[in-house]
């Protein structure tokens, strides 16, 4: 049962007390909290303070981080304002948001638009609400310097049974950072919660589903939440990653074996994620592209011209192969795709044809592509995708550029994108662009 809750700090002859009419809330009712500022003996007396709630000396925060890395705490404006607080008369304000944030934070827009809606709303957990009060008595430069603080804890529950209030279009209850209902932790609903962008974030779940041996089409639901940090410089930040445990329930959760946990470890410690750090850190391509999961890999990716040596070089390293010939690159054909849906009908591995294109000399000089539709719906293997190029002209696999050789010619080849659903929500599907093979 919901009862009123307050807290009163004293110091010298004022009282600082912030109250709310009750103690717990649904995550679609409006928080109400007021706080007074008094003055104890008769008569009045003049403050001087910056310019907070209602331009008052009085401002608002809450302890924890309401999403991602986003922390409420109403700043006080640089100004000198003096007001006169009468022993009768309390300066009284409502809570009011205020915060601060890095424009280019992956949870930027969503930081905007809560901070922009007036009405204070709070996600489900345990809360320490707090009334802030600085201020000099005469003016601002006077030494007699008064720095007050009170909270109060509220408890938010899921969404009330019967509204009582109808939230406005628009606004948004954010996914906090203390451990939500259910329906706040399950994936892609939870990213938010554990401060990564949306493509980290499936990136954390397909990892883990890899990492726990689970067939594709077996999870019937992904969990995350925070795991606390053990401390110490290890102990991972916001531009850093999280410690994050993910919770994998499967059709045949009924057995113990068949529900698996695992937890991401972007801290750089051993047992560290090693291998798929471009999860924890925004990693950048030479030309400034940001390297982000589910990644398109293709069969010049990474060490495709690598000089093959058997022995030490020069001997047994390959020689450089004949350069191009203007009459093979005049008769041969890219393959150039702008953009191109697939739709994902079921859980399991694909392979579809994009197309043919025929290579001069058989040289491959390119092989990429990006994927444009969302990292979570479908949910794809951690290994991502796969841009393959197979020779349609009985050539030897594109595997290196000195493997494969070169030929008189042209040499006809097919262009197949290869991947793995792990999971899928109805109407999901993969929308590949920028495919460029030549």
């Amino acid at each position: 049962m919901a009862r009123p809750v307050s807290a009163t700090t004293t110091k010298g002859d004022f009282t600082l007390t912030i109250s709310s009419p009750k103690d717990r809330y649904a995550t679609d009712e409006a928080i109400d909290v007021l706080a007074s500022l008094a003055y104890g003996p008769a008569g009045a007396v003049g403050i001087a303070h910056g310019l907070g709630a209602d331009d008052g000396p009085l401002s608002f925060s809450v302890d924890e981080p309401i999403m991602g890395d986003l922390h409420l705490g109403g700043g006080i404006r640089t100004a000198c304002r003096v007001s006169t607080l009468a022993h009768d008369t309390p300066i009284e304000a409502r809570f009011t948001k205020g915060g601060a944030f890095d424009g280019a934070d992956p949870l930027a827009s969503p930081f905007m638009a809560y901070l922009s809606d007036p009405v204070l709303r709070l996600p489900p957990g345990t809360w320490h609400l707090r009334v802030n009060a600085g201020f000099a008595l005469g003016s601002c430069g006077d030494d007699r310097r008064f720095d007050m603080s009170a909270a109060i804890t509220i408890v938010v529950d899921g969404p009330a049974s019967t509204a009582t209030e109808t939230q406005p279009a628009g606004s948004q209850v954010p996914t906090g950072s203390r451990v939500p209902a259910t329906v706040e932790r399950t994936f892609p609903g939870v990213c938010p919660e554990i401060g990564v962008s949306l493509n980290q974030c499936a990136g954390f779940a397909a990892w883990a589903i890899g990492q726990a041996g689970l067939e594709p089409g077996r999870i019937q639901r992904i969990e995350m939440t925070r795991v606390n940090c053990p401390g110490g410089s290890a102990c991972p930040t916001a531009s850093t990653g999280s410690l994050v445990n993910v919770h994998l329930t499967t059709d045949r959760s009924e057995i113990a074996d068949e529900i698996a946990d695992e937890v991401v470890n972007c801290t750089r410690r051993d047992g560290s994620l090693g291998g798929i750090n471009f999860l924890c850190d925004e990693m950048m391509t030479g030309d400034g592209r940001v390297i982000q999961y589910p990644l398109v890999r293709s069969a010049i990716s990474g060490g495709y011209r690598d000089t093959p040596c058997s022995g030490e070089g020069p001997i047994g390293c390959a020689t450089a192969l004949p350069t191009i010939e203007p009459s093979a690159l005049a008769g041969s054909q890219p393959l150039s795709i702008e953009s191109r849906e697939i739709p994902i009908d079921h859980a399991g591995p694909y392979s579809v044809v994009l197309g043919q294109a025929s290579l001069p000399n058989g040289i491959l000089s390119a092989a990429s592509a990006e994927i444009t539709s969302s990292p979570t719906n479908p949910l794809v293997a951690y290994d991502g995708y796969r841009l393959m190029v197979t020779s349609l002209d009985g050539g030897p696999p594109f595997d290196g550029y000195y493997q494969h050789g070169w030929r008189p010619g042209t040499e006809r080849v097919e262009v197949t994108l290869s991947f793995v659903v792990l999971m899928l929500e109805p109407g999901a599907s993969v929308v590949v662009s920028s495919v460029d093979v030549h």
